[in-house]
């Protein structure tokens, strides 16, 4: 006997992989997006505590960088040694100051240094 094949499982199958592609390429896009961004003076500003931002703590839902952001608060932030630094001290006093000045060398470097 031959078994029976239902065209709408087929097309229902076809239609999950392709959403589930394009979820896939949107994902991606938007990391490289977001990698690009970190690129802008701004971004770690952007990222919120523990950095020197005006926006405060922010959350991966409501940032600019979602993915970046939740990588960092749940995996980097959360790295030996970095789970106990200071926030003012490490994170605003010597990596965001290191970050700033790697993209501004000089001071008449201000136009895209913000």
């Amino acid at each position: 006997m031959r078994a029976l094949r239902n065209p709408c499982l087929s097309s229902a199958r076809a239609n999950s992989e392709i959403v589930a592609d394009l979820k896939r390429e949107l994902v991606s896009e938007q990391v490289k997006w977001e990698i690009a961004e970190l690129n802008s003076p701004t971004a770690l500003r952007r990222f919120g505590a523990p950095f020197k931002s005006e926006f405060g703590e922010v959350s991966p839902l409501d940032s600019e960088l979602p993915i970046l952001r939740y990588i960092f608060v749940h995996h980097i932030r959360e790295f030996p040694f970095l789970d106990k630094a200071k926030e003012k001290e490490f994170w605003q006093d010597k990596l965001q100051v290191v970050r700033h000045s790697a993209r501004c060398p000089s001071p008449l470097a201000t136009s895209h240094c913000g």
